[in-house]
């Protein structure tokens, strides 16, 4: 069985000389996520509504959490 790959996967792969990237650990991963998210739209500031006296509070950005 053979698996057809994309242009830009063998452009990867001929440029790595066969050999596939690196594997990261899921808490790198999620840092790197987090430092794209501030840089875009997700670095806006939430609003909250607390329950017991309705008063709006302002949170970190999405990506904080």
């Amino acid at each position: 069985m053979s698996i057809p790959l994309s242009k830009r996967v063998i452009a990867i792969l001929e440029k790595r000389s066969g050999e596939f990237p690196r594997q990261i650990s899921d808490q790198r991963y999620n840092e790197y996520i987090k430092e794209v998210c501030k840089l875009g739209w997700f670095n806006k500031k939430n609003k909250r509504l607390n329950p017991k006296n309705r008063e709006q509070s302002y949170s970190q950005g999405k990506w904080y959490f």
